[in-house]
Formats: C-alpha cells, structure tokens, sequence
C-alpha cells in the first residue's frame, strides 16, 4: 500500500535529487570561489597613505608603507572624539594628562619612523568610513 500515486513518488523523488544537487553545488562554490574570486593587487607607489581612523595596527603598516617609500606622506582622517572615560576623567582629575586619540596617532607615527612633516589630516569628526571616503 503506497501513500502517494506514482507521479506524485516521481515528483517528490525529483525534488530530493535537485535538492542534493544543490546542495552539493553550494558546498563546492563555498569551497572554490573564494579562492578563485580573490584578488591580490600589488602594492605600488601613491602620492598619499591613508589609514582610515579604526585599528591602531593601520598606523603600523602606514609607517612600514611609508618606511618603505611607498608614499611621501601620510594623511590621518579627524574621526570623531568620544567624550572622556571616566577613568580618563579622574586621571585629569589627578594631574595626568592624557593626549588625545588624534595626538597619540601622530606620536606613534613618529615614534615609528615617520617624520613629523610628512603627517597631515584631514576631515573633522568622521564618525564612518563613507564620511572619511566623502
């Protein structure tokens, strides 16, 4: 005794294949186009080097480029300040100053190489990567 007629067994029976076929395409396409879609560029010279405001490991491969002479300069986006931590707050309090973000990513470009000429900045108060594109 079968629950289904014959074309409908047929029907399911050709869903459940396309299905593993799909299946097994999606894992291969996850599996080889990565690697197939990515793109290397070489690195070459520029007239600027720009790190976008965010990870602070951006300002070490910005100096090693311009180490490197990849480029003459190196321009910093002013990404927006956040108002003071408390704990930068009571360091104040106490006497201790602090430099600011936008200072202390010029100090550590010259720190690791980059002369004090060279940085520039542009922008005030970037608060994302399109604003700092525009």
């Amino acid at each position: 005794m079968f629950l289904f007629s014959r074309p409908a067994r047929m029907f399911f029976q050709i869903v459940g294949f396309v299905t593993v076929i799909g299946l097994l395409a999606a894992i291969g396409a996850a599996w080889f186009l990565p690697r197939l879609l990515q793109i290397e560029d070489q690195i070459e010279k520029a007239d600027l080097i720009v790190p976008l405001a965010g990870d602070a490991h951006r300002l070490f491969r910005a100096a090693e480029l311009y180490k490197g002479g990849y480029a003459p300069r190196v321009v910093l986006s002013n990404s927006a300040i956040r108002a003071p931590s408390r704990l930068a707050r009571t360091l104040k309090e106490m006497g201790i100053e602090r430099p600011g973000p936008r200072e202390t990513r010029r100090r550590l470009l010259r720190y690791l190489g980059v002369a004090e000429d060279a940085v520039e900045s542009f922008g005030d108060g970037h608060v994302s990567t399109a604003e700092e594109a525009e």
